[in-house]
């Protein structure tokens, strides 16, 4: 008789090649239904005969293709165009806006000096930048 550790390899490998041959079975199975034609095309390809299309492309074909790649390209260069000159004049509103916040500035700034003229000129304790006063 075998010992137990010769049985339980025989048990092992048979079911080791059971599970090989039902995934091998099932990989096959699954290959076999993906290839198969379950769509029906084969009628709607009689249904709908292709066009003949000889003689379609000739010199004027391309002269038409040319002529319209042209005229994209010329769309496409005029909305450019328009888009520029849209930014261009964000851009110089943009600039004036900034030079009248600056003279604002710059008035701030004067009338700051004439507040603090007026202030020494009152003798009055400035304060420091936590708000006491200056002793």
């Amino acid at each position: 008789m075998a010992s137990i550790n010769t049985v339980v390899k025989r048990k092992q490998y048979i079911w080791l090649g059971i599970v090989a041959v039902g995934a091998a079975a099932a990989i096959g199975g699954g290959l076999y239904l993906s290839d198969v034609d379950m769509s029906g095309n084969g009628t709607a390809a009689e249904q709908e005969p292709v066009p003949d299309m000889t003689g379609v492309v000739d010199t004027t074909f391309d002269d038409k293709v040319r002529q319209h790649a042209t005229t994209e390209m010329q769309v496409t260069a005029a909305q450019m165009q328009k888009q520029y000159d849209e930014i261009r004049h964000e851009l110089d509103v943009l600039n004036k806006q900034r030079g009248d916040d600056q003279r604002r500035i710059e008035k701030l700034g004067q009338d700051n000096a004439a507040l603090a003229e007026q202030v020494k000129a009152l003798g009055a304790n400035p304060v420091t930048t936590t708000g006491e006063p200056v002793p």
